[in-house]
């Protein structure tokens, strides 16, 4: 039985609500290895992942291209390196799914 490696990015505003109702029938024999990218500075979505998927996951933090209140200034050096981790992650895993 073929295997597709899934990647699931989580995030916050209620897009990990979405991204867990997407996925909530999700055939983990199927879509495995599940890859979910967190950011570093997300508190809440690592606690919304379904147990259930334990056996079956992967969880990474990446860092956020511009966190809330951060100055413009700083901004282009943070998403730069945000972009190198994210192409990082993305290479190393190799996903022929992603969910955004």
């Amino acid at each position: 039985e073929r295997k597709i490696p899934t990647m699931v990015v989580l995030g916050s505003g209620g897009h990990t609500s979405e991204m867990m109702k997407m996925i909530q029938n999700i055939d983990l024999e199927i879509y495995s290895p599940l890859l979910y990218i967190i950011a570093e500075s997300d508190l809440t979505s690592f606690d919304r992942i379904p147990k259930s998927h334990v056996p079956y996951i992967k969880i990474t933090k990446i860092p956020r291209s511009r966190e809330v209140g951060q100055k413009w200034i700083s901004t282009f050096f943070t998403t730069v390196y945000a972009t190198i981790i994210s192409c990082r992650v993305i290479i190393s895993f190799r996903p022929e799914l992603l969910l955004v």
